[in-house]
């Protein structure tokens, strides 16, 4: 039997969020998976409603709660920036949220009230945006509680990614906060450049029902396979300091070496105004792959 396909009413106005509510026939854990906080992620709205359209509720052990895609205005709507188009704010950027604040604030609110007291566990799913490219990964959050800390780890180990992120951001985003209040949970980030694919979607669908499979909510025989990607903390966050052309010379993924120009910025006559230089050795995570650049936009990622 499929799960129940309903939808999340949104606190203090007319939009609901599509939801699939998966109730075993058997007793065990109670999670949640969200998709579609950023509208142009493609990849983990698709998984999302994938998995709650495969997953029976005669093999799931508990309960299993899905948001597919959780900011729906912005999925519907012709503005593409993956905002909440009522608003213009950034979902990932307002939870826990406010009863009476605009429709991103109440979005973030109604899920924080509907479940950060009832489950055990939460999946965030997330990609690239329309402007990014990026290399598959993992956050948890490292300030949380000892406890709260290493299931969420273990979980991200359990996500077939080459590198986990250990993020030091406490609220703003679902995981931080529901990793706050003691909900162990991790951000999975894969897909990019407002594309998604049948194998990228596969390999999303095969790392959530790993965690499953952890969390003992999947009895499948297939053993949870846990993964070592390397850890990642103290992350470099570089924003644009000038408007102008963006040229990347290294892809994500690639190794980056102490004083290496990774890209620079040139004016509308193709000068050139500035190079990023690395402050230190790591890999790229992701970048702006548009050759138009805002200033003070986030330009590149690495650690």
């Amino acid at each position: 039997m499929i799960g129940e396909k309903t939808f999340l009413p949104v606190i203090g106005g007319d939009l609901s969020i599509p939801m699939t509510v998966l109730n075993g026939k058997n007793p065990g854990k109670t999670g949640l998976i969200t998709a579609g906080i950023h509208s142009e992620e493609f990849v983990g709205i698709e998984s999302a409603i994938r998995l709650a359209g495969e997953l029976g509720e005669e093999q799931l052990f508990g309960k299993l709660y899905i948001l597919h895609p959780l900011n729906l205005p912005g999925f519907q709507s012709s503005i593409r920036n993956s905002m909440v188009p009522e608003d213009g704010k950034n979902l990932n950027r307002v939870f826990p949220g406010k009863k009476e604040g605009s429709l991103s604030e109440r979005i973030a609110y109604t899920v924080m009230s509907a479940f950060s007291e009832e489950i055990d566990f939460a999946i965030d799913l997330h990609g690239g945006q329309v402007h990014e490219e990026l290399l598959p990964h993992v956050y948890f959050l490292g300030e949380s509680k000892e406890e709260v800390k290493g299931t969420s780890l273990l979980m991200a180990r359990h996500c077939n990614v080459p590198y986990i992120i250990q993020s030091k951001t406490t609220s703003g985003g679902l995981y931080n906060c529901l990793s706050m209040q003691g909900v162990p949970s991790i951000l999975l980030e894969r897909g990019c450049q407002g594309r998604w694919s049948e194998e990228e979607v596969k390999e999303d669908l095969e790392d959530l029902k790993n965690v499953l499979r952890l969390q003992g909510m999947v009895k499948d025989g297939i053993a949870p396979a846990l993964k070592s990607g390397e850890i990642m903390q103290n992350l470099i966050y570089v924003n644009s300091p000038y408007e102008g052309c963006w040229y990347p010379k290294k892809k994500p993924g690639e190794k980056v070496s102490l004083g290496e120009v990774l890209g620079e910025i040139r004016d509308y006559h193709g000068e050139k105004l500035w190079e990023l230089r690395a402050e230190k050795e790591g890999h790229l995570l992701y970048q702006i792959s548009f050759l138009s650049v805002h200033k003070d936009e986030e330009l590149a990622v690495y650690g």
